[in-house]
């Protein structure tokens, strides 16, 4: 069961047909627009819905990103980008502004993804799996999805 609290108001709920792994909320209206606030559901089997979170969990799109669970799921700070897990050691990152179209594909873990998550700039994600490993992805450029081997200085 999705459930949306609102103080002052009832509470508004949207039963799921299947059993969830893992759920996002965009920190912002999707690519930063302010046009929508969207949350995404993914479920045991790969699929992941989305479900626009001001207009009463109408579902504005539904796709499949795996035959694997999913384990974690974060939309990027600008709320451009949703990054997706998943039991096959691998992440797919999916452009929310674009209508969810495959933004790149990061593959290197070792073992299923337990967390993730951005820079602030939405342009580096951090992967963590089981095997302990923290990967650094340059997601910057559609379709790159490169890992980052290489340190960078700050000074």
């Amino acid at each position: 069961m999705l459930r949306k609290y609102e103080s002052r108001r009832s509470e508004v709920s949207r039963p799921l047909r299947h059993p969830a792994g893992a759920v996002a909320a965009s920190p912002l209206g999707v690519g930063g627009t302010g046009d929508g606030f969207h949350i995404a559901v993914a479920f045991l089997h790969g699929a992941v819905t989305i479900f626009d979170a001001l207009d009463g969990y109408k579902i504005l799109t539904t796709f499949q990103t795996t035959e694997e669970q999913i384990s974690a799921m974060k939309y990027s700070p600008n709320a451009r980008l949703l990054a997706c897990g998943s039991n096959e050691n691998s992440v797919h990152v999916f452009d929310a502004a674009r209508g969810y179209r495959i933004h790149c594909k990061c593959v290197g873990h070792t073992t299923y993804i337990t967390a993730l998550d951005w820079s602030v700039g939405s342009d580096v994600l951090r992967t963590n799996c089981a095997a302990n490993e923290v990967l650094f992805w340059d997601v910057l450029r559609r379709g790159s999805g490169n890992q980052i081997r290489e340190r960078h200085s700050t000074a």
